[in-house]
């Protein structure tokens, strides 16, 4: 079984007489170029869209008699083979399409052409495959190939791939060097890559697949030391991926590759010897890394990762590296290996070395004096605390390792964690919780350039999550990538404590953040990740990216959409009872308030405007208790000014069923807001649906009564004017009102 194979080519370009032509191998003598083998009887052309379907009663082989064209080519059978190897070639110019989500199942002999960027991708079955075995170039011309499809089992190549741009894998596994034997029993071997930028992993999948998108260069039918040739990069960008290196049982395999090249995410380096007996080496010249990235190694049997001229700082190679919850180091083979228990120092209250790193293993550790390491592993089966007492304690390095079932606390009586590093890297893994209830600051190493760390937890697996409860020094920070996937379930970040926090950068991986404690989460990069989690429980998150993940808030929390930001559809919050949408920004579409859910314009200081619902037909939709939270300050001459929430198209109110919607008012002027005969508009809307005044109560209440007199104060909601209107509003005296109109 072989798979089907799709070759996409993305241009923007539309062909007034384009049609899809299908294969179906009238006369049987299974050549491209027979017309009365299409439909319609035409041989598709540089306008058209060719589809191979699988042809009954057919040995499944289409092979070129000539160089053609073709917009679109989809190779859609089971079995189906395009032939023409080292004679013809197929020229892809536009747009093509695997056809449905079904199993397909075919190989591409032939030499393709790329005429723009590309795509090699196949349906949404596990069991679909892609084996290309002709050469694919484009002639010098410096277009990239995305090797796509959200479940296709494998794209193999067994061609030489000869594409100037840059190689995108998001599909689950690309597996470079193959072998296919065809029915003749001919053999087609091989499989490398030249002239490309780079190969970088671009992990897309769903979090719940529990698959990371993995290149395979495979050796272990056909040993081949050069199957990445020239000056060809392996990285990763967005959410990263996995690098495969298989070796071979009979010989050795040593594979040489410019550098890797980390721009977002986490790049996973395996190397898989077969035997003890026989070396399987990946050889790097160098490396490049972005802030906020890290790595994780891994090998086996005779696998071995060099980089060359690595050398060892304070017993570890770089922080950003780790190997099973461990530091690594270089080998006296120049190879980079896991850290063992010899490597590390015991921690004491006192006297530890800075330049040093240390293995945490007893149940408790209460520290004296000012300390700081280089780093520090957790590392006991049980629970563990750090106390800090009033002692600073400082991880030089920046990367915190916390292994281990059962608990794992840092308390202090106002000592500080300090991470050293340009970023806070934390590993934590085993059962129970993590929780550092210390303030946590930054120590910017001397030289560096960046303006923030960035936050990067290559693996979070303690099922009660990793809690921060202490105050936050640090405040504002650049990139953050998390994968809190283990056992079925997303582990959860709680970000609590009384501060506010600043993430500028993007925000990749896979992960559940609680948001706890008073304070802010502000958010002003965007979401490229497989999955986030946004949960609002306590405190205030701000939205300053239309493409920051989706919240949802719970009662006792709030989200603050900022001003110019305009949310879209997939990114509308989630409202639960109890919680509050505030703001200057835009809702743009479709809003359905749960229970008790409150509005308000302007952020928790200052009065302003929300918009809700501007797209076309888009709806707000009210429940029982709804509050419009209306803050009034004073503005120029201490005229009063209020907050206002727009509905750019219609409310819908419940059908046939009474409900009450709340006013709050509060006072930001501290009582010098001039409001003596002050009609507030605080409310605003294209249209209604199901209102009816006899089933709806306006509710005017205030949390200020001692500041904010309501027992004169009214409702008129003018359906005519499409306008709420709150007047008789004091700022002295106390009540309450209940004013129906």
């Amino acid at each position: 079984m072989r798979a089907a194979v799709v070759f996409v080519i993305l241009l923007m370009m539309a062909f007034a007489n384009a049609a899809t032509i299908t294969w179906q191998n009238n006369t049987e003598d299974g050549l491209w170029g027979t017309p009365e083998n299409w439909s319609g009887g035409l041989v598709p052309t540089e306008v058209d869209t060719a589809v191979l379907p699988y042809i009954e009663d057919s040995d499944g082989r289409v092979t070129l008699d000539s160089d053609f064209e073709v917009s679109s080519f989809q190779l859609q059978g089971l079995g189906t083979i395009l032939d023409g190897l080292n004679t013809y070639k197929l020229i892809l110019k536009g747009r093509g399409m695997v056809g449905g989500n079904v199993k397909t199942e075919g190989t591409v002999l032939a030499d393709l052409l790329l005429m723009n960027d590309g795509e090699l991708t196949s349906p949404s079955n596990w069991d679909s495959r892609i084996d290309v075995f002709g050469d694919v170039t484009d002639n010098g011309d410096g277009y990239n190939i995305t090797f796509g499809g959200s479940h296709n089992n494998k794209t193999s190549i067994g061609g030489l791939i000869d594409v100037g741009g840059e190689l995108y894998v998001q599909s689950l596994d690309v597996k470079l060097g193959d072998r296919f034997v065809d029915e003749d029993e001919t053999v087609y071997e091989g499989g490398a890559i030249t002239n490309a930028a780079g190969v970088y992993m671009d992990c897309r999948f769903a979090y719940a697949d529990q698959h990371n998108s993995q290149f395979i260069i495979d050796n272990s039918v056909v040993a081949d030391n050069d199957r990445i040739r020239g000056d060809v990069k392996l990285g990763t960008v967005r959410n990263g991926g996995r690098f495969t290196l298989k070796g071979n049982s009979e010989t050795n395999v040593v594979e040489r590759v410019k550098a890797f090249d980390i721009r977002s995410g986490v790049m996973v380096l395996d190397i898989a010897g077969e035997n003890a007996a026989n070396k399987t080496d990946l050889v790097f010249e160098g490396y490049e890394r972005a802030n906020g990235t890290s790595a994780t190694l891994t090998y086996s049997k005779s696998g071995r990762l060099i980089i060359e001229n690595a050398q060892n700082h304070n017993g570890i190679w770089v922080p950003w590296m780790l190997h099973g919850g461990h530091y690594v180091k270089v080998d006296d083979s120049g190879a980079i290996v896991q850290t063992v228990n010899a490597d590390y120092e015991t921690p004491a209250s006192t006297g530890n070395d800075a330049s040093e790193i240390y293995r945490f293993a007893d149940t408790d550790l209460e520290l004296t004096e000012n300390t700081e390491v280089y780093g520090l592993l957790w590392d006991r089966s049980s629970a563990q605390t750090l106390n800090l007492g009033e002692n600073d304690l400082t991880i030089g390095c920046g990367t915190l390792l916390i292994t281990g079932n059962g608990d794992k606390t840092i308390t202090s009586s106002g000592g500080s964690l300090v991470f050293g590093g340009e970023d806070i890297i934390l590993f934590v893994n085993g059962n129970g919780k993590a929780e550092i209830g210390v303030p946590i600051a930054w120590n910017k190493p001397s030289g560096s350039t960046v303006e923030y760390p960035s936050v990067v937890f290559p693996n979070v697996a303690k099922n009660d999550g990793v809690h921060f409860t202490g105050k936050d020094l640090i405040g504002d920070y650049g990139s953050f990538h998390a994968y809190t996937y283990d056992n079925n379930s997303l582990r959860s970040l709680y970000f609590g404590g009384p501060s506010d926090r600043r993430f500028h950068g993007d925000i990749t991986g896979v992960m559940a953040i609680e948001k706890t404690g008073t304070g802010t989460l502000e958010l002003y990069g965007e979401s490229l990740a497989r999955k986030v989690s946004l949960f609002i429980r306590e405190g205030i998150v701000k939205i300053g990216n239309i493409n920051a993940p989706r919240p949802e808030v719970y009662e006792g929390g709030a989200c603050e959409v900022l001003e110019g930001i305009a949310i879209p559809s997939t990114r509308t919050p989630t409202m639960k009872p109890g919680g509050m949408i505030m703001g200057d920004g835009t809702v743009r579409s479709n809003f359905t308030l749960d229970d008790d859910v409150k509005l308000s314009g302007g952020s928790a200081g200052k009065v302003g405007t929300l918009t809700l619902c501007v797209d076309n037909g888009a709806k707000l939709t009210l429940k029982d208790g709804n509050t419009l939270s209306v803050k009034i300050d004073a503005g120029e001459k201490n005229a009063a000014v209020n907050s206002l929430v727009k509905v750019g198209q219609k409310i819908v109110f419940p059908k046939d069923t009474p409900i009450t919607f709340k006013v709050d008012v509060t006072d930001l002027s501290e009582g010098t807001a001039l409001v003596k005969d002050k009609v507030f508009t605080v409310m605003e809307w294209d249209s209604l649906d199901n209102f009816d005044e006899e089933l709806v109560t306006f509710e005017i209440t205030t949390s200020e009564p001692w500041r904010v007199g309501i027992s004169n104060a009214t409702v008129d909601f003018d359906t005519v004017a499409k306008k709420m209107m709150l007047s008789g509003i004091e700022l002295s005296g106390r009540g309450s009102a209940i004013i129906v109109r």
